[in-house]
């Protein structure tokens, strides 16, 4: 389940995550000069284990979406050799028909990867005000006029490029929260995750603040509803917590966006002084506020916020 998007389409990216964290493990656990052989059994394995699953279902166009992503990343992680049975691929490649259209839509993801690429670029060096579409067709090696065809406008560029980030943010910080394992933990998974996003991709995250780059993207705001449509498990997750006592009585949005806010707050710190370290290098002090606060265990405390039943019962005593 946790491979598919909730409109049922294979998610690459969680896919992507789940197989290289099965080949960095066994690439620690095996001796390196067996990893191949080792790595190729595993492979072959899943793929025939998977597509015989997708037989007996008669799913033959997802057949073929996943051959055709397990083949690339396997080459992409150093994967050298992988053997598939003759007659599982005389019918993965009955969906050949689909296949085609497949190629095509691949092709076209793979030139506006490249634009956008080239976009993020030109944004960085120049500012989105500054940008042009001339400077952008440049660096991604096309004509002006496939650029237009492709985007009508600097701004629909700007748009469409920040919609497919959103969907890879959402995307991974889904995979974490879809494993049904310690809430608080994948809670710091969330943060490590999203600070080393940051880290990598400091221009996309200029972008997602400055929500007055063009009237039509308003940058934190669009973020934070892909968030609301996209991870509603976060929630339900969250509400167990808090009937479990675990967290305290506040909504999703005052802790997860109040934890992104924070965040905000020590990427201007790290703008402000040049980014001449890695943003990473926080983290650490990033999750001692978040879980534990920045008081001492030595100095006083005080409380804000009273449990529920702890106010009902002040209130029933006339204390409220």
């Amino acid at each position: 389940g946790r491979l598919f998007m909730p409109d049922g389409t294979f998610d690459e990216g969680a896919f992507t995550a789940l197989f290289k964290k099965q080949l960095d493990g066994l690439r620690a656990n095996t001796d390196p000069a067996a990893f191949q052989d080792a790595a190729s059994d595993w492979v072959t394995s899943y793929i025939n284990d998977v597509l015989d699953y997708l037989h007996e279902k008669k799913m033959k166009e997802a057949s073929y979406q996943f051959l055709r992503v397990i083949i690339d990343r396997s080459a992409l992680f150093g994967v050298k050799k992988v053997n598939v049975p003759a007659a599982l691929l005389q019918d993965v490649f009955s969906a050949l028909p689909n296949a085609k259209a497949d190629h095509k839509n691949a092709t076209s993801t793979r030139k506006k990867n490249s634009i956008f690429q080239a976009a993020l670029q030109v944004f960085g060096e120049m500012g989105f005000h500054r940008a042009t579409m001339d400077m952008i067709a440049q660096i991604a090696g096309i004509g002006k006029g496939t650029l237009y065809r492709i985007f009508e406008s600097k701004e629909e560029l700007l748009e469409q490029l920040m919609i497919e980030e959103y969907r890879k943010i959402v995307a991974n910080i889904g995979a974490i929260f879809s494993k049904d394992g310690d809430i608080l933990a994948e809670l710091r998974q969330m943060i490590e995750y999203w600070v080393t996003y940051i880290n990598d991709n400091p221009v996309v995250y200029k972008l997602i603040l400055a929500e007055d780059v063009t009237s039509g993207t308003n940058g934190k705001a669009k973020f934070y509803q892909h968030m609301d449509e996209w991870l509603p498990l976060i929630r339900v997750r969250l509400s167990e917590c808090c009937e479990r006592n675990t967290v305290k009585e506040m909504d999703f949005d005052t802790i997860v966006y109040g934890i992104f806010g924070f965040i905000d707050g020590v990427f201007h710190k790290w703008s402000s002084n040049g980014m001449r370290y890695a943003l990473t290098q926080e983290i650490p002090g990033i999750l001692e506020c978040v879980f534990n606060g920045f008081l001492t265990e030595e100095c006083p405390r005080e409380r804000f916020q009273m449990p529920i039943i702890a106010q009902d019962v002040a209130n029933l005593s006339g204390e409220g």
